[in-house]
């Protein structure tokens, strides 16, 4: 816990590190979501069947969601809202300069007595 999901329209077709993506976003989230990097999953999702807006060429999105246990402070889900565009916006320059690129971030929660884990 957390965990986090990227999702993106198949139409981005730059190159992106994952791994490294990630990575930093699990530090960003153990330095402001008071939890540790070793409780971070994270994954990717490219989309086939999508629509943006009314399906004009270039239209495409990526969105991030990041579910905590339930009763992180605001203040830290918007901080960590706003560093987590702030790094995917790097990571997407290039599709941001050549697509109608949306990118989103969406701050979630869990709850603890309805998750389980071995």
């Amino acid at each position: 816990m957390p965990h986090l999901t990227l999702e993106y329209s198949s139409n981005v077709t730059q190159e992106v590190d994952f791994q490294a993506l990630f990575l930093e976003l699990h530090q960003m989230v153990a330095e402001h979501g008071d939890t540790l990097v070793a409780n971070c999953k994270s994954r990717a999702y490219r989309l086939d069947d999508y629509l943006v807006a009314s399906g004009e060429a270039g239209a495409a999105f990526v969105h991030l969601i990041i579910r905590f246990f339930a009763g992180k402070p605001l203040e830290a889900r918007q901080r960590i809202g706003r560093e987590s565009l702030r790094l995917l916006e790097a990571y997407y320059a290039p599709s941001l300069a050549e697509l109608a690129l949306q990118i989103t971030v969406e701050i979630g929660h869990i709850d603890r007595e309805t998750y389980f884990k071995r």
